[in-house]
C-alpha cells in the first residue's frame, strides 16, 4: 500500500493541471490524471496480498466499490459542473482525492492485514 499516496498524489497533481489557462498543461494534465489507474493497480495487489479466504469475493466487493463510486462520483461532478463550472468539477474530485487519501493513510494502515483477514 505504499504505493498509493503517491499515486494519489499524482493524480491529484494532473487534476489541478487541468485549472492552469494553457492548452498543453490541460492536456499534460489529463495524462497525469491517469495516475488514478495506479490506485486500482495497487489496491488489487494489496487484495490479493492481505486476504487468504474469500479472495473472489473481496475482490468482487471491491470493483462493486469502485465501479458505485465511480459512477457517484461522475454525477456529483456533473452537479458540481452545472453550478460552478469546471472549477467546481475539479474541487469535488480533489475532495473524494482526500477522502481516499485519508482512508489510506488513517484506517488501512493502522489496521492493515490483520482486520483484513479477522
Amino acid at each position: 500500500m505504499k504505493s498509493l499516496p503517491g499515486a494519489l498524489a499524482i493524480s491529484a497533481t494532473g487534476l489541478l493541471m487541468t485549472l492552469l489557462p494553457s492548452i498543453f498543461f490541460v492536456v499534460v494534465g489529463l495524462g497525469v490524471l491517469n495516475g488514478v489507474f495506479l490506485c486500482q493497480s495497487a489496491t488489487i495487489g494489496s487484495i490479493a496480498r492481505t486476504v487468504s479466504e474469500g479472495r473472489s469475493l473481496a475482490t468482487g466487493i471491491y470493483y462493486l466499490s469502485y465501479y458505485c463510486g465511480g459512477a457517484a462520483g461522475s454525477w456529483l461532478a456533473g452537479l458540481a459542473f452545472e453550478g460552478w463550472g469546471w472549477s467546481g468539477s475539479v474541487a469535488t474530485i480533489a475532495l473524494f482525492q482526500g477522502i481516499a487519501a485519508t482512508i489510506v493513510l488513517f484506517v488501512w494502515r493502522e489496521r492493515g492485514a490483520e482486520a483484513i483477514r479477522n
